[in-house]
C-alpha cells in the first residue's frame, strides 16, 4: 500500500508534466505557432498521447522492465523528475528480479527505526532485528547511491562523458543520471540524447550491472540466513505492529526521506533545476 501511494503521487506528477505545453515548442517567429492543446506530444505516439505515455513511462521505471512507448528524453522537466525519483526509490512497484527483496529492505529498516522511536523491541514477522541484519540492510540501501553518484561525479568532469551529451546544462546532466540509474536498477531504457555507445559508458555500465545485482543479493541472502536461525517470538506489548496505518505512514516517510536526502542534490542539478529555470 505504501508503494502504491508513492506510485500514484509520481503518476500524478508525470501526467501534469506531460499534459502541459512543451516550452521548447513555443514558436512565434514569422507568425507561426504550434498547437499544444493536447499536451507535450514530442516523442510520443498519437495513439497513446501524453497521459497514457506518462503512466506507462512511470510504470516501466517503477517496475524496472525497461519497455517504453515514448521517448523519455522528450519529456518535460516534471515528467523527467518522476522517472528519476522512481529510480531513486529502487523498485516502488516490485521490480523484475529482486524487487520484492528491495521492498523488504525498506520494510525491515522502517520496523527497526519505528521500534527504536517508541522504545520497543525491533522485530519483523516475529523475528528479532539486531545489528547483524541491519548492517546488511544498510549495505543494500547504500549500493544504489554509491553506484550512481560516484560515477555521476566523475562523468561531470570527464571530457569523454561531457562530449557524449547532446544537450547542455540540466538536461545533459539528467541524461547521464538516467543512464547510471537505468544500469544500476535493472532497467535498460535511456534518455537517448546521450551518446552512450562509448568505451567509457560501456565499462561504467558493466560494473554497475554487475555490482548492483550481486552485492544486494549476497547481502539479502545473509539477512535471510540470520533470520532463519532465529525463533519466532510471540506478539507482546513490546512488539511493533507492522499492519497499521501508522506503520504505513512511517514506511512512506522512510522511503521518501532516504531517497530524497541521498539523491536530492543530483535531482536539483537535473530535472528540478530545469523546471525552475523554465527549460524543457
Amino acid at each position: 500500500a505504501g508503494f502504491l501511494v508513492i506510485f500514484a503521487a509520481l503518476a500524478g506528477v508525470a501526467i501534469v508534466g506531460e499534459t502541459g505545453a512543451n516550452p521548447g515548442m513555443d514558436v512565434s517567429a514569422g507568425g507561426l505557432s504550434v498547437d499544444q492543446s493536447a499536451g507535450n506530444m514530442e516523442g510520443k505516439e498519437t495513439r497513446f498521447g501524453p497521459t497514457d505515455s506518462a503512466i506507462w513511462g512511470l510504470s516501466t521505471t517503477a517496475t524496472t522492465n525497461g519497455g517504453v512507448n515514448s521517448m523519455h528524453n522528450s519529456w518535460n522537466a516534471l515528467g523527467a523528475f518522476s522517472l528519476l525519483f522512481a529510480f531513486a526509490t529502487n523498485n516502488i512497484s516490485n521490480g523484475v528480479g529482486t524487487g520484492l527483496l528491495n521492498i523488504l529492505m525498506f520494510v525491515i529498516l522502517t520496523a527497526f527505526i519505528g521500534a527504536l522511536m517508541i522504545g520497543r523491541r525491533p522485530q519483523y514477522l516475529g523475528k528479532k532485528l539486531e545489528w547483524h541484519e541491519m548492517r546488511y540492510v544498510f549495505v543494500v540501501i547504500l549500493v544504489l547511491p554509491l553506484l550512481v553518484l560516484i560515477p555521476m561525479a566523475h562523468a561531470s568532469i570527464f571530457q569523454g562523458a561531457i562530449n557524449a551529451m547532446n544537450n547542455a546544462g540540466f538536461r545533459g546532466f539528467s541524461e547521464v543520471l538516467y543512464e547510471f540509474f537505468s544500469a544500476s536498477v535493472n532497467n535498460g531504457s535511456g534518455f537517448e540524447g546521450l551518446g552512450d555507445g562509448t568505451l567509457y559508458f560501456n565499462l561504467v555500465n558493466g560494473f554497475q550491472v554487475l555490482l548492483a545485482r550481486y552485492v544486494p543479493i549476497t547481502a539479502q541472502l545473509a539477512i535471510a540466513g540470520y533470520l532463519a536461525n532465529k525463533e519466532i517470538s510471540p506478539k507482546s506489548r513490546g512488539s511493533l505492529d507492522t499492519e497499521t496505518p501508522a506503520f504505513l505512514t512511517l514506511l512512506i516517510g522512510v522511503i521518501i526521506i532516504v531517497s530524497a536526502l541521498v539523491f536530492l542534490p543530483a535531482l536539483v542539478f537535473g530535472p528540478i533545476g530545469e523546471f525552475l529555470s523554465g527549460g524543457i
